[in-house]
């Protein structure tokens, strides 16, 4: 296999991906919720887990994050169980990438999240040339450096503003019921 075309079904090629990695998974998603956590964490292969690396690209805007498109909360859980985890934030991120070590790449238009891998009709392409996936990797380590590296404070600093907010939200959505 050079490429194959992705489709709806393309979780099941993504879920493999992440099986076989070995020492290194790249991902850019704007969008990261605690679903798309979940799934990476159950087929990420113990080796990465235990060894290995795993870098994100997210978008950790706080439309994003009020919104509940982009959850910090499922970054800094990744961020904890995986030996070593490097998050970026990039304003405008738009790509949707899933590279495992130099073997395979996804570029698709799923993010990491329910709707990306459950609910949308989705389409992608994944190979495993290895000149077109050091491309890839090489624009999307570019990308990265564009963006701000997000630690584990800082993430807790996003956390507990997106909880603030939220709440806030919802009490002045309460008052708002209560008084119509």
């Amino acid at each position: 296999m050079q490429s194959e075309l992705l489709r709806e079904d393309w979780k099941e090629q993504l879920a493999t991906l992440f099986h076989r990695a070995s020492e290194r998974v790249l991902i850019s998603s704007p969008f990261v919720s605690r679903s798309g956590v979940d799934f990476l964490m159950d087929h990420l292969s113990s080796s990465v887990q235990d060894h290995g690396s795993v870098q994100v690209l997210a978008n950790l805007s706080p439309q994003n994050i009020v919104q509940g498109a982009t959850e910090p909360e499922s970054l800094q859980r990744l961020n904890g169980a995986v030996s070593e985890t490097i998050i970026h934030h990039l304003p405008g991120l738009h790509a949707k990438v899933y590279v495992a070590d130099t073997r395979e790449a996804i570029v698709t238009s799923g993010n990491l999240t329910a709707g990306g891998l459950e609910k949308n009709y989705e389409y992608g392409v994944v190979t495993n040339d290895e000149e077109a996936i050091a491309v890839i990797r090489d624009d999307l380590e570019e990308y990265a450096g564009l963006g701000a590296q997000v630690g584990g404070d800082e993430l807790k600093s996003y956390i507990d503003a997106a909880r603030e907010v939220r709440t806030t939200f919802r009490e002045q959505q309460q008052s708002q019921e209560e008084t119509a």
